[in-house]
């Protein structure tokens, strides 16, 4: 199957789902760095998609490239404003470069995924208050949240 996404994908550069899924496979396998250089190649003509973004971002996390997947992220960030998943990633970017204040404040919670990350950063950090008095906030906000049933704690 590789075999034939790399030739799509050398025949039509353009093309997108090709494009996207040998990336994938490309990071899946531990091929990081052709994963990379087809997501450059691809977002230099179509810099807003941001499914490429995300892969790109993933890439370089793999490659144990943390600021730069960071600054994927964030560039994700600014294209899909209303997506929370972006800020999301951004805040595992920042985790993975240990930056634990900045990381903390990007996962505030907008979906059950940051709110697990969170409990787990207040739990390592002994902030066991912290986390259920956030918890409890978002709770008492909307009750429907996802807080009301993931807080691990």
């Amino acid at each position: 199957m590789k075999t034939e996404l790399n030739e799509a994908v050398t025949l039509a550069p353009g093309f997108a789902d090709a494009t996207l899924l040998l990336a994938d496979l490309n990071i899946q396998s531990g091929a990081v760095q052709p994963a990379i250089e087809d997501l450059e190649s691809f977002l230099a003509r179509q810099p807003n998609a941001a499914p490429a973004l995300v892969l790109l971002g993933s890439a370089h996390l793999a490659g144990r490239e943390p600021a730069r997947a960071t600054e994927v992220y964030r560039r994700l960030v600014t294209l899909a404003l209303k997506d929370p998943r972006a800020v999301h990633l951004a805040g595992v970017g920042l985790l993975a470069q240990g930056k634990r204040a900045e990381g903390r404040k990007e996962l505030e919670p907008r979906l059950a995924g940051p709110y697990l990350q969170l409990d787990s950063l207040h739990a390592a950090s002994g902030q066991y208050d912290q986390a259920l008095a956030r918890v409890g906030k978002a709770i008492e906000v909307n009750p429907l949240s996802p807080a009301s049933s993931t807080c691990s704690l």
